[in-house]
């Protein structure tokens, strides 16, 4: 929810920013993680541990 603050601070509407941050913190099964860099894995590895509890 902080997140979706921050975005709508920097100027987008609600929708456009729940859009956004959703994107940010799913995991696309298809989307080859070796390419990302450090600081977007290390979000990608914390979105997929909360997903398994």
């Amino acid at each position: 929810m902080l997140r979706i603050l921050q975005e709508v601070e920097r100027g987008r509407n609600l929708e456009e920013a729940t859009t956004m941050v959703g994107l940010e913190y799913s995991v696309n099964p298809e989307q080859d993680l070796n390419k990302l860099d450090d600081a977007s894995l290390d979000k990608k590895k914390k979105v997929t541990c909360c997903n398994c509890v």
